[in-house]
């Protein structure tokens, strides 16, 4: 019996060992996927996300650890620039309301994780921003 010719398919999947030693399968792409996505590529060219898209961006408060990593991180993104863009009070104010809806999805460990991650981080932020508002400065001072 003959082995399969691995020149004839491609299922885009590599095997990679992860830095605990562990062998892990990562799934790639088929031919098909990427033929798909260089067309829709070259039609309509690539995203270009403008200077302004993450401050002025209208995000509902909602619960971080129940959205999708790439939602929090636009999130994360918008709360960083205000901060160092020197709009304190409006940081604070979204950390705010972002810190009165976060709470776990659910049990686990990998949620707990997160959860204590995210309360961490905003708690920090808060604390900056109260830090900054308490020693009045703005954007055009001295820090």
């Amino acid at each position: 019996m003959q082995a399969a010719d691995p020149t004839q398919y491609n299922t885009g999947e590599v095997s990679v060992r992860t830095s605990s030693g562990q062998v892990r399968v990562r799934k790639g792409q088929t031919d098909e996927e990427f033929a798909a996505e260089s067309d829709r590529f070259r039609k309509e060219g690539p995203v270009i996300s403008e200077f302004d898209t993450f401050t002025n961006a209208q995000f509902q408060d909602v619960n971080l650890c129940a959205i999708d990593n790439v939602t929090q991180s636009q999130i994360t993104h918008r709360l960083e620039r205000r901060y160092f863009l020197g709009s304190f009070q409006e940081c604070l104010d979204e950390t705010t309301r972002l810190l009165d809806k976060l709470e776990p999805t659910c049990e686990g460990k990998q949620e707990s994780k997160k959860y204590n991650k995210l309360l961490k981080y905003l708690t920090g932020f808060q604390e900056k921003c109260i830090e900054r508002l308490a020693r009045g400065l703005t954007v055009n001072d001295n820090k």
